[in-house]
């Protein structure tokens, strides 16, 4: 039974009263404003570099599809080191790894020197990099609140990703623009300033991460192999993780490819500026802000049908952006999908994370990730070759049409729903072992 309208959403922050989590959402929101800005200023940048329309889509779904590739080689293996090994040193080492990254396209664009085999390394390091980040600090997160707060977190820490979806593009828009007045000269250098940006936000995610209190976990030799079967075999036979992970895999590979997918349709089919990539962009954020007050409402046995709404959204809204004839109708069919979309992911990534025992969180948000964003790239590729040879929108409303078919067989259904609410509810009835995090934030002192 849902709740009453008033006096739903008096919960909406609990997450943030835990001081460890406040620090690492608000660092987390500047670095995640900096990394959006950097997507900004390269997805322009790719036209930039290739004169071609139809070569330069072509050449930008490989950038994407070089960027999430590791994920598939790396991404199982990725879960045993960060169950294995301390988080606090995975995330230091891939977030110093990141910052560097982006300290070398600072340097490669405001020396003119940036070319398309350059973007493609830089790409594949940061696809590497983040093969061990995304799954190591999505697993953080019940280490910084209690159980009972998890899905509030997850949800704050999915605003933050959209907040800044919302204000990055824009910040970037004007940044290249007023670095382009300033600057003149080669093209090349007024997308500088917003990879300066971005490489300078990361070091306040690093400092948090490195002065935080942690619980400390035991660093036990790993048999990799058997390690991974062991996460394998839960996600399978656990039906609400199966379904949650299979999901986002099918939406992976079609219609959430918006980092590839926008640009193109921005550039080819409304004939845009890098101004209106940043409102499109941006309009993802304005639909993403929603779906977290809408969210916020409902509790913790809602998530599997809030899953089924989103993707119904998601699905008819991305093809009525396929069909919009200008700026402003695009701009409004992104906020609709951006609802849909965190809907779905916010409520599939907490199933995720509620389910699974700590032992195996690692493994088993790297499984995710390996299907969330190992799809990627298959994705991005498919996305492009189609608006390649169908045009971009006849070929992204053919995509549209096969994510919204595969994403509603998957979808959760009603028995589904019904059990995992009784699981979740005898679950919340049984005693729970004590955290770090339930201990009010007093965590043990990090190794």
């Amino acid at each position: 039974m849902t709740r009453p309208i008033i006096g739903r959403f008096p919960h909406t922050f609990d997450a943030l009263a835990h001081r460890s989590f406040r620090n690492y959402w608000f660092a987390q929101l500047a670095s995640v404003v900096g990394s959006w800005m950097q997507i900004t200023a390269q997805s322009w940048l790719v036209f930039d570099l290739i004169p071609d329309p139809t070569e330069a889509a072509l050449k930008f779904g490989y950038v994407g599809a070089v960027q999430f590739a590791p994920t598939l080689v790396l991404g199982l293996f990725a879960g045993v080191v960060i169950d294995a090994r301390s988080r606090r040193q995975v995330l230091l080492t891939t977030q110093s790894a990141l910052a560097l990254s982006a300290a070398a396209m600072t340097v490669l664009t405001l020396s003119g020197t940036l070319t398309y085999p350059w973007l493609l390394v830089l790409a594949a390091f940061n696809g590497v990099a983040g093969t061990f980040d995304t799954p190591a600090r999505q697993s953080l997160i019940p280490d910084l609140v209690p159980r009972h707060d998890v899905r509030n977190a997850v949800a704050l820490n999915s605003l933050s990703f959209n907040l800044a979806r919302l204000a990055g593009p824009v910040i970037a828009a004007s940044a290249i623009g007023l670095s382009g007045h300033l600057l003149g000269g080669d093209a090349l250098l007024r997308y500088g300033p917003a990879f300066a940006a971005n490489a300078a936000s990361y070091l306040g995610v690093i400092a948090v991460i490195a002065l935080t209190p942690l619980p400390t976990r035991p660093i036990v030799p790993h048999r990799v192999l058997s390690e991974i079967r062991e996460g394998l075999r839960f996600v399978l036979r656990t039906p609400e993780v199966r379904i949650a992970t299979l999901l986002v895999g099918a939406l992976s590979l079609t219609i959430v490819n918006f980092q590839t997918i926008v640009p193109l349709f921005a550039r080819q089919a409304l004939h845009g500026t890098v101004g209106d990539l940043g409102l499109l962009l941006s309009s993802l954020g304005v639909g993403a802000f929603v779906a977290f007050v809408v969210n916020a409402g409902f509790p913790d046995e809602a998530r599997l049908v809030l899953m089924r709404r989103g993707v119904l959204l998601l699905g008819v809204a991305f093809l009525l952006f396929t069909l919009a004839p200008g700026l402003w109708t695009a701009a409004a069919a992104l906020v609709a999908c951006g609802t849909g979309m965190i809907l779905t992911m916010v409520n599939a990534q907490a199933t995720v994370q509620l389910m699974v025992p700590d032992a195996l969180r690692g493994r088993a948000m790297s499984i995710y990730m390996l299907v969330f964003a190992g799809l990627i790239p298959f994705g991005a590729l498919l996305a492009t070759q189609l608006a390649g040879h169908l045009g971009p929108r006849t070929g992204l409303f053919t995509l549209g049409v096969l994510g919204l078919v595969a994403t509603l067989s998957l979808r959760p259904h009603r028995g589904d729903v019904r059990r995992a609410q009784e699981r979740l509810r005898a679950s919340a009835a049984a005693p729970q072992p004590t955290t770090a995090a339930d201990a009010g934030g007093s965590e043990a002192p990090a190794r």
